[in-house]
């Protein structure tokens, strides 16, 4: 029987199966496929049908809450998976709220969640922060390229494998004449728009994307005493904010952050096609980036949106307008 499971999010902690014995599969589809496309509308977002095509035919998941799409994707499959509620804010009360989901997630796995299951718990906390400490390092050293790499490597929990990309030598392509960009998206659905920026010579400065560096920007320190769980529970929620997130303050912040810390001179937001999240999350980034004279460009696609002969001349016409408001 195969150990697998597959999960949609990166609010969904991995840690948790492989405390258990279980093989945690993050989906990253490379195309939408043909099964169970009949039980599910076409103007639903392609991560969705993607996904659907993979998990149809009796695949054990853990879906998160993360929209719409999802929930009707369950709704498809809901024999052998589960929704996890994921509260939008990350206070006390929704902490709460999600260590409960994470107990009833853990019962669904028929995993008693005693002694020795939270000592093989803190165990595999400690190995995911030496993970999340290698995408760390291959954020600051590699290309952009190299990092969607490694997240799909950590996806897949071979820790040997990101340590071997961290000591891989990759030239350095970035030119100090390069302009600098935030790259942000619900979800980067292929990444090949990540090849296409750096084809245009400008220099990737971060990914806010569930394919990014939300997957790994946060460490997990359990205290003698601290319910391991509960701590995963808390971290998970208030690590950085996604689209989803009802702590709009918050979020800008964050993003604030990150375009000071790495001088970033404009904003590219992909937006998957019926991505209902990134569509309102983009008007709000829109308003605050004109607010403080950023510029913004928005592109929207499917799976392949990123070798399009139209994204790529508008990510040229950025490059230009940038290098000229420089």
């Amino acid at each position: 029987m195969s150990k697998n499971i597959y999960i949609n999010c990166s609010y969904i902690p991995p840690e948790l199966f492989v405390a258990a014995g279980f093989n945690p599969v993050r989906l990253w589809p490379e195309k939408i496929g043909h099964r169970g496309q009949k039980y599910i509308p076409v103007d639903i977002c392609p991560y969705t049908r993607a996904i659907l095509s993979q998990l149809y035919g009796n695949k054990k998941a853990v879906l998160a809450n993360s929209c719409d799409g999802m929930r009707r994707l369950y709704d498809i499959i809901t024999d052998n998976s589960f929704l996890l509620e994921v509260p939008r804010k990350s206070g006390t009360n929704e902490v709460n709220y999600f260590y409960q989901q994470l107990l009833g997630l853990l019962d669904f796995l028929d995993i008693n969640y005693d002694n020795k299951y939270r000592q093989r718990l803190k165990k595999v906390i400690r190995d995911y922060n030496i993970q999340r400490n290698l995408l760390q390092k291959i954020q600051k050293q590699k290309s952009p390229s190299s990092l969607i790499q490694g997240i799909k490597i950590y996806s897949s929990n071979k820790q040997a494998n990101l340590q071997e990309l961290v000591e891989t030598k990759e030239k350095n392509k970035i030119a100090n004449s390069y302009s600098s960009v935030l790259l942000m998206s619900s979800c980067l659905l292929d990444g090949q728009i990540v090849d296409t920026i750096a084809k245009n010579n400008l220099h990737l400065a971060a990914i806010d994307s569930c394919l990014g560096e939300r997957s790994f920007n946060f460490q997990i320190n359990i205290k003698k005493g601290q319910n391991p769980l509960k701590v995963l529970a808390r971290k998970y929620l208030q690590k950085s904010a996604c689209p989803r997130s009802m702590e709009v303050e918050r979020r800008i912040e964050e993003i604030n952050k990150v375009m000071k810390n790495r001088k970033i001179e404009g904003i590219i937001y992909f937006i998957p096609t019926f991505c209902d999240q990134a569509a309102y999350d983009f008007k709000m980034i829109k308003k605050w980036a004109r607010k403080n004279n950023i510029p913004v460009l928005n592109l929207e696609g499917e799976y392949k949106a990123g070798q399009s002969g139209q994204l790529n001349t508008r990510i040229a016409a950025f490059r230009e307008s940038l290098t000229i408001s420089g």
